[in-house]
């Protein structure tokens, strides 16, 4: 007669170093998709014909009634002067005049990361051109703020515009002149917006 014999249950095997980073790098590669899937198929796009986006002032304009705010960057505030060659040159003017030069004549498409905390709609501009927000970073009229700083950088080392001299970020400046303070989008949307220039 053949008797039943019960074995102990195994316990769960222990994941090594390295499978738990294999799994880690697993979710991650899966978040990366899925946001990639958000910035292409549910980010809300702005486009506006040639001759019709108008610069509010250096990282902000009016496209279609719709107020846009360059997510990423920070141009000088209107009022603001910065130090080039020893003398003040009125910098956010010049911000101002730059991106409605990069506007006059142009289709404009936008993709939306977001809303800042004025409500106002955060998002990476284009024209056949090129891209608006790399663009005033690059040549100077911009600080980065969470998405340019090769272009930061870059524009660093050939001291143009804003590094032309020893000049402070637009955020210092609204805090010692006690005007209104702009929070940088979240965490969130920054892996959205960085996600969504790669895509576009």
């Amino acid at each position: 007669m053949n008797r039943l014999r019960f074995s102990r249950p195994r316990p769960p095997a222990r994941r090594g170093p390295l499978r738990l980073i294999g799994d880690m790098m697993l979710a991650i590669g899966l978040l990366a998709l899925a946001l990639v899937a958000l910035a292409r198929f549910a980010a809300p796009g702005l486009q506006a014909a040639p001759g019709e986006a108008r610069a509010i002032d250096g990282d902000s304009l009016n496209l279609n009634g719709e107020e846009v705010r360059l997510w990423g960057i920070d141009a000088p505030e209107f009022q603001q002067g910065c130090i080039a060659d020893g003398s003040t040159v009125p910098c956010g003017r010049m911000a101002r005049e730059r991106l409605a030069q990069l506007l006059k004549d142009q289709a404009v498409a936008c993709a939306a990361t977001g809303r800042d905390r004025y409500d106002r709609v955060l998002a990476i501009c284009r024209t056949d051109a090129g891209e608006i927000n790399a663009t005033l970073v690059r040549e100077g009229h911009a600080f980065d703020f969470g998405g340019y700083a090769a272009e930061e950088a870059e524009a660093r080392s050939a001291r143009r515009g804003v590094w032309a001299g020893d000049n402070e970020r637009p955020r210092a400046y609204r805090e010692r002149t006690k005007a209104a303070i702009e929070d940088g989008a979240g965490l969130l949307e920054r892996g959205f917006a960085q996600v969504l220039r790669l895509w576009l």
